[in-house]
Formats: structure tokens, C-alpha cells, sequence
């Protein structure tokens, strides 16, 4: 079976004393002291986000409703960014998704 993944956006502007952090695609969003943090924390939530919706059981679905694309085997090619004004930082990730068995 092919490795599975998707491709997702972070942002990460500066808001008071904190760094928040947020998945575009998947309106998942954290915070941290320091950019490092920040992305950390946001690592973990969409982790977290992904494993539970592959524990439900509709994570495919889910991602297909939200309009994003699983990927297998190789990487995409990676799109340029667009930084907006407000937002300090902008990155790609690739967050793994287990491997569908074959009924």
C-alpha cells in the first residue's frame, strides 16, 4: 500500500504575547509563547485532528468534503505562498494518514 498524506497551509501571526498558528485547510488552530511553539502545538492539534477523524472512521470523507487532496506515494510539488499583510509566517506541512486496508 502506497504512503498517504496530505498537503496543508500554516499561518502564524503575532496576536499580543502569543504566536497563534492555524491550518488553513483544516480550521484547526493553536497558540505557543514563541513561534516554535506555536508550530509545535499546531503539529500536535492537526495529528490529533487527523488520527480522530481515521478513528471514526470518515476521515477520507471529511478531507474530500473540506476540498483537500490526499496525496500517495510522492510529494507534491510545493505551491508557491502568498504571505497577507497580517500574517507573520506562512509554511506548508505534509501530515501522513494511515494506510487504508483493502477489504
Amino acid at each position: 500500500m502506497a504512503n498517504r498524506f496530505i498537503m496543508v497551509t500554516y499561518t502564524i501571526e503575532k496576536e499580543g504575547r502569543f504566536y497563534v498558528s492555524k491550518c488553513v485547510e483544516l480550521e484547526v488552530a493553536s497558540y505557543g509563547s514563541t513561534v516554535e511553539e506555536a508550530t509545535e502545538n499546531l503539529n500536535e492539534a492537526t495529528t490529533l485532528f487527523i488520527e480522530s477523524l481515521e478513528e471514526l472512521g470518515i476521515c477520507d470523507e471529511t478531507l474530500h468534503e473540506m476540498g483537500v487532496k490526499t496525496h500517495h506515494s510522492e510529494a507534491p510539488a510545493v505551491r508557491p505562498i502568498v504571505c497577507p499583510a497580517n500574517v507573520e509566517i506562512v509554511s506548508s506541512a505534509v501530515l501522513p494518514l494511515a494506510d487504508r486496508v483493502a477489504a
